[in-house]
């Protein structure tokens, strides 16, 4: 039987608490939210609050509020002032809760905190990435799209009050604090107020539902460090072993990470309101990533992809369809951007005429929330497709028939799929003026498993489809495709569906019989 994992530890556990409620504050729109921008608009997020921090976590990678908080107000750093320090125009101390400050209201006013070698960058909404200028009090304002490794990175303690540091400043008291007497966020060495941080996260006992319907999708804890590993029932012993990747279509991993760590970080999603779970291999230009979102309260996993630094592309990527969780109709709704779990440097912005920016995983395969769809749009999940010989014609199809047979009872479909780069592959300039491989090929494998009502998998048939001319296909005549799965892991070198039990998976992967 697969098992469901907890979401998420007891809050206490993990240090966060709620503080009593007060007055005051007005709400403007920020002017930006990169590298959080969207949100995940679409999602009911009710049960998200920014709680107060009062001890150290184990890793300070998270959605924060920079404050200055007192008896009577809650100052947050969201704006900007003379191009030297840092500025707060809302009070929330009054959006205050039992719970912690709602997600709703906060949300817009967010910094992003992720860890950049030995410390943190600090992306404030609205403002940019916030650095040190390397004397007096100035804080530098980075709106580029990534960090400077010189002046933007932080260290971060907690003893009896938080500290913000500067790496590169000399003077070891200096921080990130408030100035009362001319209101503004700066550094300075002691003289003047303390910041407080709040995270966001599930509210405190709460724990969102898990799904009622196939698939019960793996998920590790996010309390514990690295998170907990419970290896679901049935799964091949050969399969994986880590978090995310226990689910049953993801390939074999080669992970860096002792069986018992399900993930080496997690990373804010720029959209779903939730977290991209990252596995370091032990490939060092090789990372695998677990994207997820919040529908309703719940948590799912998005999709695994794993990206390629030299490919500029993710050499596969795998999901589950399963109408009751995934289908719906929010329609085509995002715009092409860096995923937030991988180095911008690593990624493609796309590659112009006569090739398009070919998804992996559909757009119209994850139409149950705007995040859900907003997130097949990071530029891990594209890859250059030749336009009107394949992207639009064969390749299209065979989504759209994938996705006409998604299921709704104790079946689920799993999909892995990817870009082939066979001897003598080509480059093209992207938009970026960088140099990108072009795939001469695509394959996709479709599985679809059968469950009994205790959870148990009982019957699995599967498929592939090769394509491996990018480019030269006029017809939409996908069948004409059509291989063994086992024919595409001889082809690309992947193990694919490694976790589906060792009974079923010989003959669904050797099997020649489509599937539709």
């Amino acid at each position: 039987m697969k098992i469901c994992f907890k979401v998420f530890a007891a809050l206490t556990a993990a240090g966060f608490m709620a503080v009593a409620p007060g007055c005051e504050g007005s709400v403007p729109d920020p002017d930006g939210m990169k590298p959080g921008e969207g949100g995940g608009s679409g999602e009911d997020i009710s049960e998200y609050f920014y709680m107060k921090v009062t001890a150290a976590p184990a890793d300070w990678e998270g959605d924060y509020l920079i404050t200055y908080t007192d008896n009577s107000s809650i100052k947050v750093f969201n704006d900007w002032d003379d191009d030297k320090y840092g500025q707060s125009t809302v009070d929330l101390y009054n959006d205050m809760t039992s719970q912690g400050i709602p997600a709703e209201t906060a949300d817009r006013y967010r910094s992003i905190i992720r860890k950049e070698g030995a410390g943190y960058s600090i992306y404030v909404s609205g403002v940019g990435y916030i650095g040190y200028s390397g004397s007096g009090n100035s804080l530098l304002r980075n709106t580029s799209e990534s960090p400077s490794a010189g002046t933007d990175i932080w260290k971060i303690s907690s003893g009896e009050d938080i500290h913000i540091m500067p790496v590169n400043s000399n003077e070891t008291s200096r921080r990130l604090m408030w100035n009362s007497s001319s209101p503004r966020f700066a550094c300075y060495k002691g003289t003047v107020q303390e910041i407080t941080l709040y995270k966001k996260n599930f509210s405190a006992g709460q724990e969102p539902d898990d799904p009622d319907d196939n698939p019960d999708e793996g998920n590790p804890d996010e309390g514990e460090e690295g998170g907990e590993t419970e290896i679901p029932d049935g799964i091949n012993e050969d399969g994986n072993k880590n978090g995310w990747l226990v689910n049953w279509e993801v390939p074999h991993a080669d992970v860096a990470l002792p069986e018992d760590v399900a993930y080496s970080r997690t990373v804010s999603e720029t959209e779903g309101n939730s977290y991209a779970y990252v596995c370091e291999t032990n490939d060092a230009g090789r990372l695998i990533v677990t994207h997820t979102f919040t529908n309703n309260g719940r948590k799912y996993r998005n999709y695994t992809l794993l990206f390629d630094k030299d490919k500029k592309a993710a050499l596969w990527v795998a999901y589950a369809m399963h109408e009751t969780v995934w289908g719906g109709d929010v329609g085509r709704k995002g715009s092409w951007k860096d995923d937030p779990a991988i180095p911008s440097g690593w990624q493609s912005p796309g590659v112009p005429s006569p090739y398009s920016r070919g998804h992996q995983i559909a757009s119209g395969d994850r139409q149950c929330c705007t995040g859900a769809n907003k997130q097949t749009f990071y530029h891990s999940n594209q890859a250059p497709q030749w336009q009107t010989r394949f992207n639009d014609g064969v390749w299209n199809q065979l989504e759209q028939r994938i996705q006409g047979e998604a299921p709704t009872g104790r079946d689920t479909i799993y999909v892995v799929t990817g870009p082939l780069y066979e001897a003598g592959y080509k480059t093209e300039t992207d938009r970026a003026g960088d140099e990108v491989p072009v795939p001469t090929g695509y394959w996709k494998c479709v599985m679809k498993c059968s469950f009994n009502s205790s959870g148990k998998m009982t019957a699995a048939s599967g498929t592939g489809y090769l394509f491996d001319r990018n480019g030269e296909y006029n017809n939409t005549s996908y069948s004409n495709f059509s291989t063994t799965i086992d024919e595409i892991e001889s082809v690309t070198g992947f193990d694919l569906f490694a976790n589906i039990p060792e009974s079923l998976q010989d003959a669904a992967e050797s099997g020649r019989s489509p599937l539709f």
